[in-house]
């Protein structure tokens, strides 16, 4: 009886697999697809600056691969019992899969897969940790860059009621998973595996995150110059962190990411003069590069990944 339960268990693992990598490769195709002004627009560029599409080539190959190096880094100094490779593949599968899910929610799911059921709330907890360091450096870089451009944003009164109304909705949907027993219960073992966090490895993870807040900026910025766009070292990077930290409040699904920074960032370059074909193709390219396309390794990935019943028969 044991062996026709482990073999049902393969085949619903092979169908969820199949399932998740299917999903996630179709909303991969939909964006491509759905990106046609933007590729027309790197078919314009190529023509008439071929020089610059290679230059920016070269900018969205270093800096992605240093992002995610920076990423790696701090999931494995986070776990801190594993190999880079290990934590390579674990960072990709969570990332594919946070992809068609808000906030990356997914990741927690997806990097939950490798470890046993009672270290569930321990992987959660450093997960959760990893992606409070990233946000604690986009609000630390943005909230510098918006008071350094204050003076040139107008739109001030509809932030503010966007932070209401995001305020009033998390209050909301907290209280109402509160009620239940079972939400409050793993909340609390959360935290306690939280609160046992060493601060060194907090102090480790805030490096690596800042790391990597400086290295998709810069990124960003090498790319406008790269294209034409005439702002200094200092705006421009305000400018880019206001964008991060504006876009951060809106909560969206990863795919959708691009949509939400291009329409930000179109508003805060028009102050600079920067066209809105230049700023929608940067974002793009950054969004190709940094999720797209990690993500479609981490599908494939996926498919090496066994859970625990069956590794503890192989």
């Amino acid at each position: 009886m044991p062996k026709i339960q482990d073999k049902m268990r393969q085949k619903l693992i092979l169908c969820l697999k199949f399932f998740v990598t299917l999903t996630g490769l179709m909303f991969v195709i939909w964006s491509i697809q759905s990106s046609e002004t933007e590729f027309s627009l790197l078919s314009e560029h190529w023509k008439t600056q071929p020089q610059n599409i290679v230059q920016a080539i070269l900018i969205l190959v270093v800096g992605s691969v240093l992002n995610w190096f920076g990423e790696i880094k701090k999931w494995q100094k986070l776990v801190g019992h594993i190999s880079f490779i290990e934590a390579l593949k674990q960072s990709l599968i969570g990332h594919s899969l946070s992809l068609f899910t808000p906030n990356k929610w997914g990741e927690y799911g997806g990097k939950c897969l490798f470890y046993a059921k009672e270290q569930t709330s321990k992987i959660i907890a450093l997960t959760g940790l990893g992606h409070l360091s990233q946000l604690m450096m986009t609000l630390t870089f943005g909230s510098f860059g918006l008071l350094l451009i204050y003076n040139s944003l107008e739109s001030f009164e509809m932030l503010q009621l966007k932070w209401s109304w995001m305020i009033l909705t998390s209050f909301l949907l907290i209280g109402i998973a509160l009620c239940f027993k079972v939400v409050r219960t793993k909340l609390w073992s959360i935290w306690l595996q939280f609160k046992n966090i060493k601060s060194k490895k907090i102090t480790t993870t805030l490096l690596w995150s800042g790391f990597r807040y400086m290295v998709f900026a810069h990124q960003f910025l090498f790319l406008l110059w790269c294209f034409g766009v005439e702002v200094s070292y200092v705006l421009g990077l305000s400018l880019i962190s206001s964008v991060y930290i504006l876009s951060s409040i809106v909560p969206v699904l990863s795919i959708g990411d691009a949509v939400v920074k291009g329409s930000i960032a179109v508003v805060l370059m028009s102050f600079v003069g920067a066209s809105v074909s230049t700023v929608l193709l940067t974002v793009f390219l950054m969004w190709i590069s940094n999720v797209l396309i990690p993500a479609s390794f981490g599908y494939f990935w996926l498919w090496s990944w066994q859970p625990n019943f069956l590794k503890a028969k192989a």
